[in-house]
């Protein structure tokens, strides 16, 4: 019998799959680092859960993902055997350019940057954005001998949806917390 995915594991996991457009985040509007004192709750799951637990979370949400695209985007089994692993390797390289800019500026306090280094994160940030673009010509192109450029165009849209439809389970899922997240009210 399969073990149910953990919910604080879900969000993590979620997460660590997903990519968030750096048009709609950016590095200013979202805290780098948890605040000072910051500890996860004495019975939070995040902790308990092994490595192959998270691996086989990673691979369920993976899964889901997958599924979810499928069904959005109608694709038939012969157009999901060839895009989907095209797909899914141009999330891996987009998630690790996002990744790697994230990483350099992790530890950092952006309200405490010199002008100087804020000018060099502006322009890393811009390198990264134009590395990201660049990679989503170059894999729109690959996906358009993959499948029909109607479904191409429903993808961004499914993205979003498929999104929502993680982030809305792993809510539901989450004991003792209300289904609209911190801040909102239950529908």
């Amino acid at each position: 019998m399969k073990k149910p995915l953990q919910p604080i594991y879900l969000v993590f996991l979620l997460a660590a799959i997903s990519i968030v457009p750096a048009k709609e985040l950016s590095a200013q509007q979202r805290p780098m680092h948890p605040p000072p004192g910051h500890m996860h709750p004495p019975g939070d799951t995040l902790n308990k859960q092994t490595p192959a637990d998270r691996a086989a979370a990673l691979r369920e949400l993976k899964e889901l993902r997958k599924n979810l695209l499928t069904a959005k985007l109608g694709l038939t089994e012969e157009e999901k055997n060839r895009f989907i692993p095209v797909y899914e390797e141009f999330r891996e390289k987009e998630n690790q350019l996002a990744l790697n800019f994230r990483a350099k500026y992790r530890k950092r306090d952006l309200a405490l940057l010199t002008e100087e280094e804020a000018k060099s994160y502006l322009s890393d940030l811009g390198s990264m954005r134009d590395a990201q673009h660049q990679l989503q010509r170059t894999y729109y192109e690959r996906f358009l001998t993959l499948i029909p450029a109607k479904k191409l165009v429903l993808l961004q849209r499914a993205e979003r949806e498929i999104q929502q439809e993680i982030v809305k389970r792993s809510r539901e899922l989450r004991p003792n917390k209300p289904p609209g997240g911190p801040g909102r009210e239950k529908p």
